[in-house]
Protein backbone atom coordinates (compact mmCIF):
# COMPACT_ATOMS: atom_id res chain seq x y z
CA UNK A 1 0.00 0.00 0.00
CA UNK A 2 1.54 3.36 -1.07
CA UNK A 3 1.65 6.39 0.99
CA UNK A 4 1.69 9.71 0.57
CA UNK A 5 4.41 12.14 2.64
CA UNK A 6 2.88 15.07 3.57
CA UNK A 7 5.20 18.16 3.49
CA UNK A 8 3.02 20.74 4.02
CA UNK A 9 4.01 21.20 7.37
CA UNK A 10 7.48 20.97 6.77
CA UNK A 11 7.29 23.64 3.49
CA UNK A 12 5.43 26.07 6.36
CA UNK A 13 7.85 25.92 8.92
CA UNK A 14 10.60 26.52 6.28
CA UNK A 15 9.26 29.42 4.33
CA UNK A 16 8.70 31.16 8.12
CA UNK A 17 11.92 30.57 9.01
CA UNK A 18 13.52 31.44 5.77
CA UNK A 19 17.49 30.33 5.30
CA UNK A 20 18.64 32.64 8.33
CA UNK A 21 16.55 31.15 10.79
CA UNK A 22 17.47 27.65 9.66
CA UNK A 23 21.12 28.52 9.33
CA UNK A 24 21.06 29.75 12.79
CA UNK A 25 19.15 26.64 14.27
CA UNK A 26 21.59 24.33 12.59
CA UNK A 27 24.66 26.48 14.33
CA UNK A 28 23.10 25.75 17.40
CA UNK A 29 22.64 21.98 17.19
CA UNK A 30 26.06 21.79 15.77
CA UNK A 31 27.81 23.48 18.45
CA UNK A 32 28.64 21.95 21.68
CA UNK A 33 29.04 24.79 23.38
CA UNK A 34 25.21 25.96 22.69
CA UNK A 35 24.14 23.17 25.47
CA UNK A 36 26.99 23.08 28.11
CA UNK A 37 30.65 21.69 27.66
CA UNK A 38 32.45 21.56 24.33
CA UNK A 39 33.16 17.97 23.68
CA UNK A 40 36.53 17.41 22.68
CA UNK A 41 39.30 14.77 21.72
CA UNK A 42 42.75 13.66 22.88
CA UNK A 43 44.73 12.06 21.00
CA UNK A 44 48.62 10.99 22.19
CA UNK A 45 51.31 10.40 19.92
CA UNK A 46 55.13 9.35 20.15
CA UNK A 47 58.00 9.16 17.43
CA UNK A 48 58.91 6.18 16.59
CA UNK A 49 57.65 2.93 17.80
CA UNK A 50 60.72 1.81 20.40
CA UNK A 51 61.87 4.75 22.31
CA UNK A 52 65.22 3.34 23.93
CA UNK A 53 64.93 2.44 27.37
CA UNK A 54 66.20 5.18 29.61
CA UNK A 55 67.20 7.50 27.12
CA UNK A 56 63.68 8.70 27.01
CA UNK A 57 61.12 9.60 24.12
CA UNK A 58 58.94 13.23 23.98
CA UNK A 59 55.01 11.94 23.63
CA UNK A 60 52.92 14.57 21.99
CA UNK A 61 49.25 14.75 23.08
CA UNK A 62 46.78 16.86 21.26
CA UNK A 63 43.66 17.90 22.57
CA UNK A 64 41.06 19.50 20.01
CA UNK A 65 37.38 21.01 19.97
CA UNK A 66 35.35 21.82 16.82
CA UNK A 67 34.97 25.48 18.28
CA UNK A 68 37.82 26.49 19.92
CA UNK A 69 41.62 26.00 20.86
CA UNK A 70 41.63 23.82 23.88
CA UNK A 71 43.09 24.87 27.37
CA UNK A 72 44.07 22.70 30.47
CA UNK A 73 46.25 19.95 32.14
CA UNK A 74 46.84 16.65 30.31
CA UNK A 75 47.65 13.61 32.62
CA UNK A 76 50.38 10.80 30.74
CA UNK A 77 49.02 7.85 32.34
CA UNK A 78 49.52 3.73 32.44
CA UNK A 79 46.95 2.63 30.53
CA UNK A 80 46.75 -0.57 32.83
CA UNK A 81 45.78 0.74 36.00
CA UNK A 82 42.17 1.12 36.79
CA UNK A 83 42.04 5.17 37.14
CA UNK A 84 44.81 7.84 36.00
CA UNK A 85 45.28 8.58 40.35
CA UNK A 86 48.31 7.92 42.22
CA UNK A 87 51.03 6.29 41.18
CA UNK A 88 49.51 5.64 37.57
CA UNK A 89 49.88 9.40 36.48
CA UNK A 90 53.87 9.04 35.27
CA UNK A 91 53.72 12.95 34.17
CA UNK A 92 51.32 15.88 33.62
CA UNK A 93 51.40 19.20 31.56
CA UNK A 94 49.63 22.71 30.32
CA UNK A 95 48.45 22.74 26.64
CA UNK A 96 49.95 25.57 24.99
CA UNK A 97 48.39 28.36 22.85
CA UNK A 98 47.70 25.65 19.88
CA UNK A 99 46.31 22.83 22.22
CA UNK A 100 49.53 20.62 22.74
CA UNK A 101 51.73 19.19 25.42
CA UNK A 102 54.80 18.10 24.62
CA UNK A 103 55.95 15.55 27.45
CA UNK A 104 59.15 14.01 27.88
CA UNK A 105 59.50 10.59 29.42
CA UNK A 106 61.89 8.03 30.39
CA UNK A 107 60.54 4.47 30.74
CA UNK A 108 62.52 1.03 32.26
CA UNK A 109 63.01 -1.81 29.29
CA UNK A 110 60.19 -3.70 28.11
CA UNK A 111 56.09 -3.45 27.21
CA UNK A 112 54.67 -0.33 27.97
CA UNK A 113 50.50 0.97 27.74
CA UNK A 114 50.06 4.42 27.91
CA UNK A 115 46.94 6.70 27.81
CA UNK A 116 46.55 10.35 27.99
CA UNK A 117 44.10 12.00 29.96
CA UNK A 118 42.98 15.80 29.37
CA UNK A 119 40.95 17.00 32.72
CA UNK A 120 38.92 19.33 31.46
CA UNK A 121 37.42 22.94 32.43
CA UNK A 122 34.24 25.04 32.90
CA UNK A 123 34.45 25.45 29.13
CA UNK A 124 35.90 22.09 27.78
CA UNK A 125 34.51 18.54 28.20
CA UNK A 126 37.32 15.63 29.48
CA UNK A 127 38.61 12.98 26.86
CA UNK A 128 40.63 9.90 26.91
CA UNK A 129 42.71 9.02 24.15
CA UNK A 130 43.58 5.81 22.97
CA UNK A 131 45.92 3.62 24.73
CA UNK A 132 49.10 3.52 23.35
CA UNK A 133 51.36 0.41 23.22
CA UNK A 134 54.72 1.14 23.44
CA UNK A 135 58.04 -1.09 23.46
CA UNK A 136 61.17 0.00 24.83
CA UNK A 137 64.28 -1.28 23.40
CA UNK A 138 68.29 -1.47 24.65
CA UNK A 139 68.78 -0.42 28.60
CA UNK A 140 70.03 2.22 30.64
CA UNK A 141 73.68 3.36 30.83
CA UNK A 142 76.07 1.18 33.00
CA UNK A 143 79.17 1.89 34.33
CA UNK A 144 81.51 -0.91 35.41
CA UNK A 145 84.33 -0.77 38.29
CA UNK A 146 86.91 -3.28 38.66
CA UNK A 147 88.66 -3.73 42.47
CA UNK A 148 90.82 -6.52 44.16
CA UNK A 149 91.87 -7.65 47.43
CA UNK A 150 94.92 -9.72 47.68
CA UNK A 151 94.85 -12.95 49.25
CA UNK A 152 97.39 -15.59 50.68
CA UNK A 153 97.14 -17.73 47.38
CA UNK A 154 96.19 -15.02 44.87
CA UNK A 155 93.93 -12.34 44.03
CA UNK A 156 89.73 -11.71 44.52
CA UNK A 157 88.75 -9.67 41.78
CA UNK A 158 85.05 -7.52 42.20
CA UNK A 159 83.37 -6.18 39.34
CA UNK A 160 80.78 -3.29 40.43
CA UNK A 161 77.82 -2.72 38.34
CA UNK A 162 76.36 0.80 38.48
CA UNK A 163 73.18 2.44 37.10
CA UNK A 164 70.01 4.12 37.51
CA UNK A 165 66.11 2.46 37.63
CA UNK A 166 65.02 -0.70 39.93
CA UNK A 167 65.83 -3.29 36.95
CA UNK A 168 68.49 -5.78 37.96
CA UNK A 169 71.07 -6.76 36.17
CA UNK A 170 71.24 -10.03 34.04
CA UNK A 171 73.87 -11.38 31.57
CA UNK A 172 77.32 -12.32 32.52
CA UNK A 173 80.52 -10.67 34.37
CA UNK A 174 83.64 -11.63 32.48
CA UNK A 175 87.26 -11.24 33.97
CA UNK A 176 89.80 -10.54 31.23
CA UNK A 177 93.50 -10.28 30.94
CA UNK A 178 94.10 -7.46 29.03
CA UNK A 179 97.79 -7.87 28.97
CA UNK A 180 97.25 -11.36 27.40
CA UNK A 181 95.38 -10.46 24.45
CA UNK A 182 92.08 -10.00 26.43
CA UNK A 183 91.98 -13.92 27.66
CA UNK A 184 88.97 -14.68 29.96
CA UNK A 185 89.54 -15.96 32.99
CA UNK A 186 86.50 -16.68 34.24
CA UNK A 187 82.66 -15.44 34.17
CA UNK A 188 80.03 -14.27 36.71
CA UNK A 189 76.67 -13.72 36.67
CA UNK A 190 75.52 -10.24 38.49
CA UNK A 191 74.43 -10.92 41.92
CA UNK A 192 72.11 -8.54 44.09
CA UNK A 193 74.12 -8.57 47.31
CA UNK A 194 75.59 -4.52 46.90
CA UNK A 195 72.66 -3.34 45.17
CA UNK A 196 71.25 -0.68 46.28
CA UNK A 197 68.21 1.89 45.60
CA UNK A 198 68.29 5.20 45.77
CA UNK A 199 68.65 8.90 44.06
CA UNK A 200 71.63 9.88 42.15
CA UNK A 201 73.28 13.09 44.05
CA UNK A 202 71.72 16.36 42.73
CA UNK A 203 72.70 19.81 42.08
CA UNK A 204 71.87 22.83 44.72
CA UNK A 205 70.39 25.96 43.24
CA UNK A 206 69.50 29.07 45.57
CA UNK A 207 65.90 29.44 46.33
CA UNK A 208 65.70 32.56 48.56
CA UNK A 209 66.92 33.09 52.47
CA UNK A 210 64.71 30.10 54.29
CA UNK A 211 62.69 27.94 51.83
CA UNK A 212 59.61 26.46 53.32
CA UNK A 213 57.17 24.88 50.78
CA UNK A 214 57.42 24.24 46.99
CA UNK A 215 54.72 23.84 44.34
CA UNK A 216 55.34 21.64 41.17
CA UNK A 217 53.79 22.29 37.76
CA UNK A 218 54.80 23.23 34.29
CA UNK A 219 54.96 26.93 33.98
CA UNK A 220 56.32 27.96 30.82
CA UNK A 221 54.66 25.36 28.79
CA UNK A 222 57.64 23.09 27.71
CA UNK A 223 56.38 20.21 29.11
CA UNK A 224 58.81 19.55 31.27
CA UNK A 225 58.07 20.22 35.26
CA UNK A 226 59.50 23.41 37.25
CA UNK A 227 59.28 23.92 40.72
CA UNK A 228 58.05 27.44 42.89
CA UNK A 229 59.53 27.99 46.18
CA UNK A 230 58.12 30.03 49.13
CA UNK A 231 61.22 31.96 50.85
CA UNK A 232 59.02 32.54 54.33
CA UNK A 233 62.10 35.22 55.88
CA UNK A 234 62.30 36.96 52.42
CA UNK A 235 58.58 37.44 51.73
CA UNK A 236 59.17 36.03 48.29
CA UNK A 237 58.83 32.86 45.69
CA UNK A 238 61.16 31.79 43.50
CA UNK A 239 60.47 29.75 40.29
CA UNK A 240 62.97 26.87 39.16
CA UNK A 241 62.90 26.07 35.38
CA UNK A 242 62.80 22.71 35.05
CA UNK A 243 65.30 21.42 32.17
CA UNK A 244 64.32 18.14 31.61
CA UNK A 245 67.67 16.61 32.84
CA UNK A 246 66.96 16.16 36.74
CA UNK A 247 68.41 20.62 36.89
CA UNK A 248 66.77 23.35 37.77
CA UNK A 249 67.50 26.67 36.67
CA UNK A 250 66.72 30.12 38.63
CA UNK A 251 65.76 33.39 36.10
CA UNK A 252 66.36 35.73 38.89
CA UNK A 253 62.01 35.84 38.43
CA UNK A 254 61.46 35.84 42.26
CA UNK A 255 58.23 37.88 43.22
CA UNK A 256 57.33 39.53 46.54
CA UNK A 257 54.20 37.49 48.51
CA UNK A 258 52.66 38.90 51.56
CA UNK A 259 54.47 38.60 55.23
CA UNK A 260 56.19 34.95 56.07
CA UNK A 261 54.32 33.31 53.51
CA UNK A 262 54.58 29.19 54.50
CA UNK A 263 51.97 27.58 51.61
CA UNK A 264 51.71 27.44 48.25
CA UNK A 265 49.63 25.73 45.34
CA UNK A 266 49.68 25.96 41.77
CA UNK A 267 46.93 25.67 39.04
CA UNK A 268 45.05 27.74 36.37
CA UNK A 269 43.06 29.89 38.48
CA UNK A 270 41.88 31.97 35.38
CA UNK A 271 41.69 29.67 32.59
CA UNK A 272 43.65 30.42 30.27
CA UNK A 273 45.54 27.57 30.22
CA UNK A 274 48.44 29.22 31.70
CA UNK A 275 49.47 27.73 35.07
CA UNK A 276 49.07 30.16 38.52
CA UNK A 277 50.09 30.52 41.99
CA UNK A 278 48.45 31.18 45.60
CA UNK A 279 50.56 31.87 48.39
CA UNK A 280 49.16 31.06 52.00
CA UNK A 281 50.95 34.13 54.35
CA UNK A 282 51.05 33.41 57.81
CA UNK A 283 52.66 37.04 58.69
CA UNK A 284 49.83 39.35 57.72
CA UNK A 285 46.73 36.35 57.60
CA UNK A 286 46.64 36.78 53.45
CA UNK A 287 46.60 34.72 50.35
CA UNK A 288 48.22 36.13 47.63
CA UNK A 289 47.38 35.31 43.92
CA UNK A 290 49.84 35.29 41.01
CA UNK A 291 48.75 34.86 37.64
CA UNK A 292 51.14 32.73 35.10
CA UNK A 293 52.75 34.83 32.45
CA UNK A 294 53.39 31.73 30.11
CA UNK A 295 57.51 32.43 30.78
CA UNK A 296 57.56 31.33 33.87
CA UNK A 297 57.69 34.20 35.51
CA UNK A 298 54.28 35.75 37.06
CA UNK A 299 52.71 38.90 38.34
CA UNK A 300 50.08 39.99 41.39
CA UNK A 301 46.51 39.26 40.70
CA UNK A 302 44.65 39.97 44.06
CA UNK A 303 44.88 38.84 47.68
CA UNK A 304 42.19 37.89 50.25
CA UNK A 305 42.23 38.80 53.91
CA UNK A 306 42.01 36.52 56.40
CA UNK A 307 41.50 36.72 60.35
CA UNK A 308 44.14 36.13 62.73
CA UNK A 309 44.43 32.39 62.46
CA UNK A 310 46.73 30.83 60.08
CA UNK A 311 45.48 30.64 56.26
CA UNK A 312 46.10 27.51 54.05
CA UNK A 313 45.42 26.72 50.82
CA UNK A 314 44.79 23.69 48.61
CA UNK A 315 43.71 23.02 45.20
CA UNK A 316 40.05 21.52 44.13
CA UNK A 317 40.58 19.08 41.11
CA UNK A 318 39.24 20.51 37.39
CA UNK A 319 36.97 20.78 36.17
CA UNK A 320 35.85 23.29 38.38
CA UNK A 321 39.68 24.85 39.26
CA UNK A 322 38.56 26.15 42.64
CA UNK A 323 40.66 27.68 45.09
CA UNK A 324 39.77 27.31 48.73
CA UNK A 325 41.39 29.23 51.12
CA UNK A 326 40.72 28.64 54.89
CA UNK A 327 41.35 29.73 58.41
CA UNK A 328 40.54 27.85 61.91
CA UNK A 329 37.74 29.34 62.28
CA UNK A 330 36.19 30.92 59.26
CA UNK A 331 36.52 29.94 55.65
CA UNK A 332 35.61 31.56 51.84
CA UNK A 333 36.10 30.33 48.50
CA UNK A 334 37.30 32.01 45.58
CA UNK A 335 36.66 31.43 42.31
CA UNK A 336 38.08 32.10 39.01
Amino acid sequence: MNRNLDLAPVNRLLSRLGWLGIFVILCMLLSATAWGQATTTTKLTVPGLNPTAGLGATYSVAVTSPSTTVSGEVLLCDATAAACTGPAILARAQLNATGSAYIPLALGPGNHTLKAVYSGSKTFASSISSALPVVCIGGRPTTTTLSSIKGTTGYNFTANLNSTGFQPFTGQVSFENATAGNIVLGTVAPGLTSSTLGFTPGATIAAGNTPFAIAVADFNGDGIPDMAVVDTVGNSVTPLIGLGNGAFENLQQSFSTGTSPTAIVAGDFNNDGIVDLAVANEGDSTVTYHFGRGDGSFYLGGSVGMDSAVPSVWMVAPPTWSLEISTVTESLTWRS
